[in-house]
């Protein structure tokens, strides 16, 4: 009996020596989990009536904690959003005048995480609290042409800040962009009209003003030049600097070479 008994406690360490052995000696893969798989988001009923009046806490709270845990993963499925979209969707419930979060949290779920969709969705709730806020507009603008592919939605944040005060000192090609956008929205008139009041307020010898000058000879030859070739009554003859267009291959050309009046999107 007593041998049995002293033969089982042996054969009881030697496994515990052999179990350990392997725990130290075999290393075991590391379990990678995804922020987007692991992150807690709160359902948006909670966020909005249970929050019980401390909405700015929680909204500032889960702001820090959003930066912390955040992470430049690109989000590519076409199901849903990612989760930093939940957390600043979560923040706008929280507190609906948090300036940063739709400034910042657009630029990072548009630039960083690709979430165009709820890059969208965070800078239209910010322009709906900030319509007239100058960067807001500036960077949704940005968002809705170049990442978003919406003409449509680029122009009105655009728009908002084109007759703000020292727009153009804070955003140069402001007036460029506009009316390369609305020639590409087929306003060429409204184009030429928009940029000409900011290349007249400009000084003679500035680089801007020329900048603005090549812009607006191109767009004023290509709806010249249309009009003519068309055949069309009433269209003007001569361009921006009043020289007379000219025949070439039975065509009407300008005698100065015409730039791009689209902007290059990535």
């Amino acid at each position: 009996m007593i041998i049995k008994c002293s033969f089982s406690i042996f054969a009881l360490l030697a496994l515990f020596l052999i179990q350990f052995q392997l725990g130290t000696s075999l290393k075991k893969p590391p379990v990678e989990v995804s922020k987007q798989s692991s992150a807690v988001n709160l359902n948006e009923n909670f966020a909005q009536f249970f929050n019980f009046g401390h909405g700015r806490l929680l909204g500032a709270i889960t702001w820090v904690v959003t930066l912390i845990e955040g992470d430049i993963e690109h989000y590519n499925k076409k199901d849903s959003n990612s989760w930093m979209f939940y957390r600043f969707k979560s923040i706008s419930i929280y507190d609906p005048l948090f300036y940063e979060n739709y400034l910042y949290g657009g630029q990072y779920l548009s630039i960083v995480k690709d979430d165009i969709s709820g890059a969208s969705y965070i800078y239209e709730k910010g322009i709906e609290k900030y319509s007239s806020d100058f960067w807001l507009n500036y960077h949704a603008g940005f968002h809705f042409y170049f990442e978003a592919k919406d003409l449509d939605r680029a122009l009105k944040s655009y728009n908002a800040i084109e007759n703000m005060e020292d727009a153009v000192k804070r955003f140069p090609n402001l007036p460029t962009i506009l009316a390369k956008l609305r020639v590409e929205k087929n306003s060429p008139e409204e184009a030429f009209i928009g940029l000409k009041k900011a290349y007249e307020n400009l000084p003679k010898e500035s680089y801007l003003r020329k900048r603005f000058h090549s812009t607006l000879y191109s767009i004023k030859a290509k709806t010249d030049l249309k009009c003519l070739n068309e055949k069309r009554t009433g269209c003007s003859k001569t361009d921006f600097d009043g020289i007379p267009y000219i025949i070439k291959k039975g065509s009407f050309v300008s005698q100065k070479s015409l730039s791009p009046i689209y902007v290059n999107r990535k």
